[in-house]
Order: C-alpha cells, then structure tokens, then sequence
C-alpha cells in the first residue's frame, strides 16, 4: 500500500510526496539471478492537472534496499 499527499499550487499545479512499500522479484534466467528484494520507498514531485488526470514528475528514493535504487520518473497520474 502507498500514501500520497498533494498540495495545490495552483489550479493546475500541485507538488507531492509519496510513501510506501516496494517487493521486487527478479528472475534473468540468462544471467541465473533469481533475487528477491524490499524496501520502503519515498518520492517528491509536481504534477500538471488536466482535468482529473495529470501529468507528473518524480525522483524516488529507496530506503534499505541497493538493489530497488533510486530513480526519477515520469507519468501520468489518474484520478477516480
């Protein structure tokens, strides 16, 4: 389960921080890694809103874990 809090800048700008746990499994049957991993994982970014969607940005920081990593992403966010 994650956690995601967002602050409206404006109405079509907002930043957010994100929290959470991630599992990972890996098999590269090529390679013979067949490796498990956990971690509990945090992000920051902003999004564009476009009407219930939006469009973000994020960097993600992994805590824990060396193999889950950090990275910076980007995506759409989808509202219900």
């Amino acid at each position: 389960m994650d956690l995601v809090y967002t602050s409206e800048l404006t109405e079509h700008v907002g930043v957010f921080v994100h929290g959470g746990y991630a599992y990972k499994i890996t098999e590269i049957d090529a390679y013979l890694i067949d490796a498990d991993d956990e971690g509990f994982v945090c992000s920051i970014g902003a999004e564009a809103a476009m009407g219930h969607d939006s469009i973000v940005v994020a960097s993600m920081n992994t805590e824990g874990s060396k193999e889950l990593g950090d990275s910076l992403f980007d995506g759409v966010m989808c509202g219900f």
